[in-house]
């Protein structure tokens, strides 16, 4: 079955979207009360129209380049003992007018992305996350963040719902020798229902402080 896993490689001869402006419309709401965050967004706009795709298969702009996106998230953040706190938070996006090049970010480190899981895993129209993270007692060398990340994405192609686990760790560990800390940006992927997308990826930033 074809799931939008983003192919190996180049296809011969394959046709890229037009060039050319993308508008976007953007509005946001939040509210915060007592440790609970809630937040809703709306996205309106239009790219370029044409086609694209390999050859004998071109497939145009979807909506004739006009799109939404939508969604919200609910979280709270409670702490457990002096400098221990917990973060939980869920999430959902869909939208409408998406394809390949504007789908949903399943993967990747930041913004909607899961941690250990490759950026463009799966090319998705509707997504829907649960994080829950630990933020460790810091002290004058560590701050540590640890999380556990849960996902349900509904691939753009056939319309299945494919699920996703990875763990993180991001934040400062003390150093050692000439630098005076290590920070850590790190994504460890634990469970996919599309095989090949799980990865160990992030960074580790050291740091000389004169």
């Amino acid at each position: 079955d074809r799931c939008g896993l983003a192919r190996d490689g180049r296809t011969e001869g394959f046709i890229l979207p037009p060039s050319g402006w993308t508008r976007e419309f953007r509005g946001e709401l939040s509210w915060l009360w007592r440790g609970f965050q809630a937040r809703g967004f709306y996205v309106q706009g239009s790219r370029p129209k044409g086609m694209f795709g390999a050859p004998g298969e071109l497939q145009p702009i979807a909506n004739s380049g006009e799109f939404r996106r939508w969604g919200g998230s609910l979280g709270v953040d409670r702490q457990l003992s002096p400098g221990l706190w917990l973060h939980a938070q869920a999430t959902t996006l869909t939208g409408s007018g998406l394809d390949r090049f504007n789908a949903l970010e399943v993967g990747g480190l930041s913004g909607s992305g899961l941690a250990g899981i490759r950026s463009h895993a799966l090319a998705a129209d509707r997504l829907t996350t649960a994080r829950m993270s630990l933020t460790l007692p810091s002290g004058p060398s560590l701050r540590l963040t640890v999380g556990l990340e849960q996902a349900l994405a509904r691939s753009l192609d056939n319309g299945r719902d494919y699920r996703f686990t990875g763990a993180s760790a991001s934040g400062d560990l003390p150093g050692f020798g000439w630098f005076t800390a290590c920070r850590v940006n790190l994504g460890v992927g634990l469970k996919s229902d599309v095989p090949g997308v799980k990865a160990v990826n992030g960074m580790f930033t050291f740091l000389r402080v004169f």
